[in-house]
This record gives C-alpha cells, sequence and structure tokens, in this order.
C-alpha cells in the first residue's frame, strides 16, 4: 500500500482526540461592529445555540446612545 507520507504508518498511536486536562469549555460569540469595525454590541452564549436566534439577541441588545430624548434601539436597516 502507497502513502504519502513516509512517517506515517497503521499502527494505533494510542488515544487520539480527548485530552482529560484540557477542560475546554465552547462558546460563540456574536459581535455587532460599526464601518470602522469598533465593537457596538457583544453576545457570549454556549456554543450550542443556534446563530439566527444569536443575530436577534445582538441587535436587541443594541442601544444607540443619544444626548436627549428617548432612546433609539434598532438601527433603520441592517446589511450582511
Amino acid at each position: 500500500m502507497f502513502y504519502r507520507y513516509k512517517g506515517y504508518s497503521c499502527q494505533k498511536r494510542g488515544n487520539i482526540g480527548y485530552d482529560g486536562y484540557k477542560k475546554v469549555k465552547v462558546v460563540k460569540l456574536s459581535v455587532l461592529v460599526n464601518s470602522q469595525e469598533l465593537p457596538l454590541s457583544i453576545i457570549i452564549v454556549p456554543a450550542n445555540q443556534n446563530d439566527s436566534t444569536l443575530y436577534i439577541l445582538t441587535i436587541k441588545n443594541f442601544k444607540i446612545r443619544r444626548p436627549r430624548g428617548r432612546p433609539i434601539n434598532r438601527p433603520s436597516r441592517v446589511t450582511a
């Protein structure tokens, strides 16, 4: 049988894919940025959450700060 790499062999090399000492918790970031790439809203959730719900939460979390009057919670237009 032909192997592409010289050092490759079919022998089992031990446990692959799990290391008990690396307790990594996977998270997902959803970031809303402006045209200068400055973050406006950041949401951090577990990685098993759907992206479409994250987008809604990110936009709802965004607030435009104005000096007076009623705050605007949502932008008039979103481009993707």
